[in-house]
């Protein structure tokens, strides 16, 4: 029996959720701390931010597996948009920074699963047993890029490079280095007028402007799956797709901190340029083989080690516990019934 599904009401939950910028890790840079009170910070966009949209910042340390539980969570939201290069302070609410040391991280999705976007430690970051004002690096992370931290607690401390031109990555790499941080155990009146300028670097001579596209959760959807033999599924891109963008589908379940190693992933490699709204049928993925009694389909970016998710769908509910080739946890970061998918 021809088991293709088709899920045209999937379009109604992911087209309304792109309203809400989903972003990266290294999207946005913490500038500026001040933990002595009233605790503040700053933090530089390194993408437009669409109005609406909402990043969670707190001092509950990550242990290596989850956050903890015993500390505050501030949740900004846009109330305009962002342009790229734009610097935000905030003086939240809820959050109460320690004096002897803490850190602010910040991610979208749950706090259960958190899609970590940029952290900062006053502290050096451990690796084995937190406290409330310590914390590991959080998952994705990469410290002195998409983090920063110091030798020794200091309460106060900003970025010292008031006016920086580069390229992402450029800024990323600046901002992380804490050679370029002014720190004092004493509150700033004021953090500097920065003026950072984010620039598009030129393509590659010869490359025509071609280059491939950098793909973010709910990017893409699936619309359709057959598990019985031949497999096969449709997705819809739902951004333009330059030619040469892949996207990795693999039937690995998320066990809550990566892939079950045991199965395999199939990359998907776009032929041409694509317009918004395109579909495309995958027939026989090769190296996947999908599970008659129930199975995902996830896809992603990147590396298996370290994947950026952009969605995933499974013909089961997502369970919380221990999984199986034919079970799958909520990828982390991915919300259900607008970035994920699952028949519940």
């Amino acid at each position: 029996m021809n088991k293709i599904i088709l899920v045209l009401a999937l379009l109604w939950a992911i087209i309304p959720a792109k309203a809400q910028t989903q972003l990266q890790p290294g999207d946005i840079a913490i500038l500026g701390y001040q933990t002595d009170n009233p605790d503040e910070f700053s933090f530089l966009a390194l993408k437009e931010i669409s109005s609406g949209t909402q990043i969670s910042f707190t001092d509950n340390g990550w242990n290596g597996s989850a956050l903890t539980t015993n500390e505050g969570t501030f949740l900004w939201t846009a109330t305009t948009n962002i342009v790229q290069g734009a610097v935000v302070n905030v003086l939240p609410t809820s959050v109460a920074f320690s004096t002897t040391g803490d850190q602010i991280i910040a991610y979208q999705g749950s706090a259960s699963a958190p899609n970590f976007i940029y952290a900062l430690t006053s502290n050096a970051w451990v690796t084995g047993t937190i406290a409330s004002t310590t914390s590991r690096l959080p998952l994705g992370l990469s410290n002195g890029i998409t983090a920063v931290s110091f030798a020794s607690e200091q309460d106060n401390g900003y970025f010292n490079v008031v006016n920086l031109s580069g390229t992402r990555d450029e800024v990323l790499a600046s901002i992380g280095n804490s050679a370029n941080w002014t720190r004092s155990g004493s509150r700033y009146a004021s953090f500097p007028a920065w003026s950072i300028q984010v620039v598009v670097p030129a393509p590659p001579s010869g490359g025509g402007g071609n280059e491939t596209s950098a793909l973010e959760p709910g990017d893409i959807a699936v619309l359709s799956y057959n598990f019985d033999n031949p497999d096969q599924f449709t997705f819809i891109n739902l951004v333009a797709l330059a030619a040469g963008t892949e996207v990795k589908f693999t039937d690995a379940g998320w066990n809550g901190t990566g892939f079950l190693s045991t199965e395999n992933i199939f990359t998907w490699t776009a032929s041409a340029n694509f317009a918004a709204g395109t579909t495309h049928r995958v027939n026989a993925p090769t190296g996947i083989s999908f599970g008659t009694g129930g199975d995902q389909i996830i896809a992603f970016s990147g590396e298996r080690s370290n994947p950026s998710l952009i969605y995933a769908f499974s013909s089961r509910p997502w369970v919380t516990g221990s999984i199986s080739t034919a079970t799958s946890r909520l990828p982390s970061g991915m919300a259900d019934f607008s970035l994920a998918f699952s028949n519940e």
